[in-house]
């Protein structure tokens, strides 16, 4: 299996929602709630993501918003999960938004929506790269330090 990280593009975009409405958990109980000029604007405008492509198809993606210093997606296709594809995506966020000069970063996800062991292995990932402290709120909302 190869993985390829890539900065994402206006091109990904259907590739980028596919993924979106196919996941398991934190499904979007409203679809319009999400739209392809959201994604636009986070590309153009907001921030940045970041696509995972293994074997040359886009099977997840992260967008990091530089204003509010937060991940505003994180999302990997079911049947692609445990693969390494979630913690490298929300690395490059991380990475991102600390080169952006943030001095926090926040993640927040509904309550019992979150994989616990998606979460372990992303926080694993993230702690010997970033050496950061970690902060864990009710469960629900993650916020990193510099």
């Amino acid at each position: 299996m190869n993985l390829d990280i890539r900065i994402t593009s206006a091109a990904d975009i259907p590739a980028l929602h596919r993924v979106r409405m196919s996941v398991k958990e934190n499904v979007l109980f409203d679809p319009t709630k999400v739209q392809p000029s959201d994604y636009e604007r986070m590309i153009r405008v907001d921030g940045r993501g970041w696509a995972c492509h293994v074997d040359g198809v886009i099977r997840g993606f992260s967008f990091a918003k530089k204003n509010y210093t937060n991940i505003w997606a994180l999302f990997v296709e079911p049947g692609f999960e445990s693969r390494g594809v979630g913690p490298r995506l929300l690395n490059c966020a991380v990475e991102w938004l600390f080169n952006q000069s943030a001095e926090s970063i926040w993640l927040t996800t509904k309550p019992l929506m979150v994989h616990t062991a998606f979460l372990d292995i992303a926080l694993q990932a993230l702690l010997p790269s970033l050496s950061p402290q970690l902060y864990l709120i009710f469960g629900l909302k993650i916020t990193v330090y510099r």
